[in-house]
């Protein structure tokens, strides 16, 4: 399986998280002949600056998305993952427009389901239980996926450099914090048929650095713990 090809989803950093968490509505092992379509992973690694300021990191992100897809090549053959993914020149806007709003939306169910945000049209009835019900749009469907769901992944990893972490021990002696970083992505598998998010995963932050082998092996299978396609 050649390293490069995938195509997903990845969101926000997730500060302080101890384990994965999973939500999913009714879909955790795949049916043995259900076919996943895996949208290029939005992977990016940023710099933060003395001053503070991310800068996009074009070669530790480059050499992120080629340990990830590695890593991703050894679980899809163990969890026996019937997957494909779009030719890069067949990759639609329509598509770029789903990564985006992947982004969007996971965030948002990673703050309802996993943090302090709750979003009161989710509950049900007077309980204190909430509904996972999350879609990308029926339009989905019209994207011309070979698939039954798509998989999507987001990940982002901010680096301090050390002019910050110089800013930081000169800050911390003045008793004044400073940001120095974070990293932390989810995915998510889509029904095609409805735009539905049927399964929603997390990686904590400090799970291990992206660009090394072993950090990617790691962080792949805490994303997709539990994730596997039945025996046909």
């Amino acid at each position: 399986m050649k390293s490069g090809w995938y195509f997903v989803f990845f969101v926000v950093a997730l500060s302080g998280c101890a384990t994965t968490q999973m939500a999913t509505q009714g879909v955790n092992n795949l049916s043995g002949g259900a076919r996943v379509a895996v949208i290029r992973p939005d992977i990016k690694y940023y710099r933060v600056t003395a001053g503070g300021v991310p800068e996009l990191a074009p070669d530790w992100t480059e050499s992120a998305r080629h340990e990830f897809d590695l890593a991703f090549a050894d679980y899809v053959a163990e969890a026996k993952l019937q997957i494909s993914s779009p030719a890069a020149d067949s990759i639609s806007d329509e598509l770029h427009e789903f990564t985006g709003l992947h982004s969007a939306v996971g965030t948002t169910i990673q703050n309802h389901h996993f943090g302090p945000i709750k979003l009161p049209t989710k509950r049900v009835g007077g309980s204190r239980n909430y509904n996972f019900d999350w879609s990308l749009g029926a339009g989905m469907s019209d994207l011309g996926l070979d698939a039954d769901y798509a998989l999507f992944i987001y990940y982002r990893d901010y680096q301090a450099t050390g002019g910050r972490i110089g800013m930081a021990i000169l800050a911390a002696a003045l008793n004044i914090s400073l940001y120095v970083g974070h990293q932390g992505g989810f995915a998510s598998l889509v029904d095609l048929r409805d735009g539905k998010v049927v399964w929603y995963n997390n990686v904590p932050s400090a799970s291990g650095d992206l660009r090394t082998d072993q950090g990617a092996q790691r962080i792949v299978r805490q994303l997709f713990d539990g994730l596997k396609q039945e025996e046909s």
